[in-house]
């Protein structure tokens, strides 16, 4: 009698929700951590040093996709993801 494994659809289902689940707490939790980053750095006000690190993630962020963009398209979408 042979044992029933898990599905392959179901193991790469549980694979990619939590690859997904774990981009997501990368993703937040540096924002929610600002504040307290922010008392760190008690020269500046603490909404200063926060709309800083905002603005400068966000464009950070923008010039990735840009360069990621421009990288995958040339090299092409397998060979990029290797």
């Amino acid at each position: 009698i042979e044992k029933e494994s898990v599905p392959e659809d179901l193991r790469l289902d549980l694979v990619l929700s939590c690859a997904y689940a774990c981009g997501m707490i990368a993703l937040t939790t540096p924002v929610v951590l600002l504040p307290v980053i922010a008392v760190d750095h008690a020269a500046t006000s603490t909404v200063v040093f926060i709309a800083g690190v905002a603005s400068v993630a966000t464009l950070g962020g923008a010039l990735g996709k840009f360069v990621n963009g421009f990288v995958c398209q040339a090299i092409g979408g397998k060979t990029s993801s290797r």
